[in-house]
């Protein structure tokens, strides 16, 4: 079917990622990777708020106990909103200067799995880790140039992760304990000439939402991977997705305009906004990192 899309909020990123919905403070959260800097939209009324973080925020996810996780290029970090105050974590890669953090999601135990990438993207240093609540972390896999994702099944059960620069999504077999049971397997590869694919979102059927960077698209996949959906946007750069709203029906998507020629500026003036679509499914709550409970 067709969708409607709607332009949301004139943000004029550089880089918006890592979109997420807040139903408490009925809100999204994104960062602005370039900008350096974490972004709040209030909705309907859409007030908007930023602080400045430093380099390179890639990922906002929300804690149990109110604060956020931010990652950045040097590690993962305590966000506090009402302070605007940053508290290191840890930071597994100190000894690889030349990469950063990307994408990030938390899986349904409460455990943040986070990506790296080398911050040219010139090189497959890239790494999957995985934090607990506890404190524990674990490298879970390695040679990506571009993480992204990584997305939970609503069963918990498939992770999906993509390396960008090769325009492919994996996926992983997992436990009830989220666990990888399975070794890294091909999902889809998007046909050449749709862009790369960036953030990705599952919807309560298990379809996976793709965004289209450089494709001016979101695509949807089923759970076997065909698929089964295409939606135009006008920008080439949609970058992350997450459903929200009262009923967890409408598809917030954030769009970047790094990398365009002043010309292709001219021609998309909406590059770096935020659009949204009212869906016929609706998509998970997000999960929260968990309080600490042991080391896992």
């Amino acid at each position: 079917m067709g969708y409607e899309v709607t332009h949301l909020f004139a943000g004029q990123c550089q880089l918006a990622e890592g979109v997420i919905w807040q139903p408490k403070s009925h809100s999204l959260m994104w960062v602005d990777i370039y900008g350096n800097q974490v972004h709040q939209l209030s909705l309907p009324a859409k007030e908007h708020r930023t602080w400045s973080v430093g380099e390179y925020p890639s990922s906002i996810l929300p804690s149990a106990d109110g604060r956020m996780l931010l990652t950045q290029r040097k590690g993962l970090n305590w966000f506090r909103p009402e302070q605007g105050s940053l508290e290191p974590i840890f930071s597994p890669e100190a000894g690889l200067p030349a990469n950063r953090y990307n994408d990030a999601q938390i899986d349904p135990r409460g455990r943040l799995w986070a990506g790296t990438m080398a911050i040219d993207a010139d090189a497959p240093s890239g790494r999957l880790y995985r934090y607990s609540p506890g404190g524990a972390w674990r490298q879970m896999e390695s040679d990506f140039f571009i993480s992204n994702g990584p997305v939970f099944s609503p069963c918990g059960r498939v992770l999906y992760y993509a390396d960008s620069l090769a325009r492919t999504v994996y996926h992983y077999e997992l436990d009830r304990n989220c666990d990888p049971i399975s070794e890294r397997r091909h999902f889809i590869t998007l046909p050449e000439g749709e862009g790369v694919p960036d953030g990705m979102t599952c919807d309560i059927q298990g379809n996976l939402w793709i965004c289209h960077f450089d494709g001016g698209g979101i695509s949807r996949y089923s759970p076997s991977g065909q698929r089964i959906g295409w939606i135009d946007l006008p920008v080439s750069k949609v970058a992350s997705c997450t459903f929200g709203g009262s009923n967890m029906s409408t598809l917030f998507i954030t769009t970047a305009q790094v990398g365009l020629s002043p010309e292709a500026l001219a021609q998309q003036p909406l590059a770096g906004d935020l659009f949204c679509i009212e869906t016929d499914t609706q998509g998970q709550p997000q999960h929260r990192f968990a309080q600490a409970t042991s080391r896992s």
